[in-house]
């Protein structure tokens, strides 16, 4: 099972590459976007109510000097709140985000406007995330061990949510389901992933090395390094659907969601 997810990976970032591509450009745009946003309007509350501080704020940005020595300091109100913001503004597009990597791995038609297609579950990705960190933090206060096994267990919730299930049944029922006695499937496949992923840094090392001798070349390799970059995280994506997808399929769980496609 980890070898056929690993290899349906590269199939579809071969079929599926440049739509993928630009679905993963666009999100990361709108997360772009949303942090911007985030500054422009917890800025206007933090300068409305505490111009002094605000003002102080911009005037260490503004000397390059001041930030070598001292970071500014941020009131833990404010930070909170644009944390929050942004983190409500990116949810908006993450189920379109999962649902292009399902639907890519499943064979159905999609294009970049399946990114909006999901919005109205980002209050579930929000309290999902919330509440599955908590349990993966609880769960490593044990000595470390029953952590790792909660996050394995719990781990396929975006895509399940992207499927259409609740906030509490993609965690708790269809990944608990999905991965039931299947833990050290999931976790070797993870394994395997952190194996490719770290044979990046080591070939951009060595590409490193060889332009040290030959300067013309950092260019390229720089080029390389950001593409190569896209890529893995691409595959990992694409695998970790096409893993999820096999899960449901053997333990005959179907997608919640109407126009998700069953097997």
């Amino acid at each position: 099972m980890i070898g056929k997810a690993l290899e349906s990976g590269w199939t579809t970032l071969r079929e599926n590459g440049w739509r993928l591509f630009g679905v993963s450009l666009l999100y990361v745009g709108f997360a772009l976007l949303a942090l911007i946003a985030g500054w422009v309007i917890v800025g206007a509350i933090w300068a409305g109510s505490d111009p002094e501080a605000f003002s102080e704020l911009i005037s260490k940005i503004q000397s390059l000097e001041s930030l070598e020595y001292e970071s500014p300091e941020i009131p833990a109100p404010i930070e909170f709140s644009l944390q929050l913001l942004v983190n409500v503004l990116t949810s908006l597009f993450l189920g379109g985000f999962y649902a292009a990597f399902l639907a890519a791995v499943r064979g159905e038609p999609f294009g970049v406007g399946i990114l909006f297609s999901r919005m109205g579950d980002f209050w579930k990705y929000l309290v999902a995330h919330f509440v599955v960190s908590l349990v993966f933090g609880l769960g490593l206060l044990f000595f470390v061990l029953p952590g790792i096994y909660l996050g394995v267990r719990l781990s396929f919730y975006p895509f399940a949510i992207a499927d259409g299930n609740g906030v509490f049944d993609a965690p708790f029922t269809v990944s608990w389901l999905a991965t039931q006695k299947r833990f050290w499937t999931v976790f070797g496949f993870y394994a395997a992933l952190v194996g490719l992923g770290l044979l990046f840094p080591v070939g951009i090392g060595m590409m490193i090395f060889i332009g040290d001798f030959l300067p013309f070349l950092l260019p390229v390799i720089f080029l390389f390094a950001v593409l190569g970059g896209i890529a893995y995280f691409l595959y990992a994506v694409a695998a970790t659907a096409s893993l999820y997808t096999q899960l449901l399929e053997e333990k005959g769980i179907l997608p919640a969601r109407a126009d998700s496609s069953p097997f």
